[in-house]
């Protein structure tokens, strides 16, 4: 009984040695040790296991004795002692020094990543994709549903930058970057992640469920609703205009603003049972697509839409141009198209006049809403407000009705306890209160 005991240990995998069959041979399974049992596999969800996508054990009888990989193996990822004595690490060749940081925004340090060797797949296997939001001349936005949490996301797909070479990369790198800067604003549309697979770049953030301002203006055009209200652009105009002074604050000018890049919200957890336009409740209006963002010191950057444009952007005249106020006389542009409901031009005799002061007023809004879009569309750049002045307007507007609001319910708070005072002492005085 101990030699045939013997026999069989002999033939186990330690030994190397399999039932007639080359060790290394995928064909059929090797024979376990004794005391072993098969376990059957388990699949997660409803979709079959993928072998590639499993890690392959060391100590498997399948798998080659190969040597596990460390990360100190190569000496890029060394760090020197005086390095590790000063506390600063030393950045790695393969990760991304992210212009827009306050550390890095006078850093001369390049992207450092490439996008193919950040390729990984993530799309099919973590998103159900729910429909087409819209599409562009780089890319497509996509309603997508997370497998896991179960909520609805927007994820882009950027058609070209892993194909295009240094700069379709760069590009890329640099909207991914101006979404994890700025993604800490209620007023910005928050970013979750990104990720490169198949030559695109995918980028996951928030979903917004109202929609963009765009659309909005399009359905009053269709429907002959009219032009927003002084009450509508008043709350459109002070919702961005503290999205854009957030994004001011970090030295950053988005460069892009129109009313296809500010969304509504109506839910900031959205699921795929809710319904995505909404015409009750609050809605909160957020700056997206942030593939302009640039740094304010900059004198080159890429032209975005020139039905916004201020005339020194189009002129390319970096020294008598503010990109701080350049992105003020975009958001004038879009609060005008929405209480005109103008199409605005690319070129022509109009769109001069719109860019020289010759702005007609809009009657169906009051004086002062007027008067901010033409100090937001002033010819000269200098004489623009900023996104924080007109911020700080709206909020001490809105504290001063409220201050207002409050005085009216004590004064009638007021005269309902003067009334209960007179009926008392009538009360006492044996008279009849309804008299007094």
């Amino acid at each position: 009984m101990a030699r045939r005991r013997r026999r069989v240990f002999a033939q186990s995998p330690i030994s190397k040695r399999t039932c007639g069959q080359d060790p290394d041979s995928e064909s059929s399974p090797p024979c376990s040790p004794i005391g072993t049992r098969r376990l059957r596999q388990l699949a997660l969800f409803d979709a079959g296991i993928n072998n590639s996508s499993v890690s392959a054990s060391p100590l498997t009888p399948r798998t080659p004795r190969i040597a596990p990989r460390r990360l100190t193996e190569s000496p890029r990822w060394r760090q020197s002692p005086s390095a590790a004595r000063s506390g600063t690490p030393k950045i790695d060749p393969g990760v991304t020094v992210n212009p827009f940081t306050p550390a890095n925004r006078n850093s001369t340090s390049k992207t450092r990543v490439s996008l193919r060797a950040a390729a990984t797949y993530r799309y099919r296997v973590e998103f159900h994709e729910a429909g087409l939001l819209g599409q562009g001349q780089f890319g497509a936005v996509y309603k997508a549903v997370n497998r896991f949490d179960g909520c609805v996301y927007a994820v882009k797909k950027i058609k070209k930058p892993a194909k295009g070479g240094a700069y379709g990369d760069a590009s890329a790198i640099r909207e991914v970057c101006a979404h994890a800067v700025l993604g800490k604003h209620v007023n910005v549309v928050r970013y979750f992640s990104a990720w490169c697979e198949q030559n695109q770049m995918f980028i996951q953030s928030e979903y917004c469920n109202g929609g963009s301002v765009a659309d909005v203006i399009q359905d009053h055009r269709i429907n002959r609703l009219g032009g927003f209200s002084t009450e509508m652009a008043n709350e459109l105009l002070k919702q961005v205009s503290s999205g854009l002074n957030y994004i001011h604050e970090q030295d950053l000018a988005h460069l892009d603003i129109k009313p296809a890049n500010i969304f509504r919200s109506f839910s900031e957890v959205v699921t795929l049972e809710m319904p995505d336009i909404q015409h009750s409740g609050p809605v909160t209006y957020k700056i997206g697509d942030l593939g302009h963002v640039t740094k304010s010191t900059v004198k080159s950057v890429d032209e975005g839409d020139c039905r916004y444009m201020s005339k020194e952007m189009i002129d390319c005249d970096m020294n008598k141009a503010d990109l701080f106020k350049a992105d003020i006389f975009a958001l004038g542009m879009s609060i005008y198209e929405a209480v005109s409901l103008m199409e605005l031009p690319q070129n022509g005799p109009v769109w001069h006049e719109l860019r020289s002061g010759r702005v007609p007023s809009i009657l169906s809004v009051d004086d002062y809403l007027n008067n901010l879009i033409h100090k937001m569309l002033n010819p000269i750049y200098e004489l623009r407000p900023c996104a924080k002045d007109i911020s700080e307007y709206f909020r001490s507007t809105q504290a001063n009705e409220v201050n207002a609001q409050l005085q009216r319910l004590l004064k009638e708070e007021m005269l309902k306890n003067e009334k209960l005072l007179m009926e008392l002492r009538a009360i006492k005085a044996g008279q009849d209160p309804t008299c007094a």
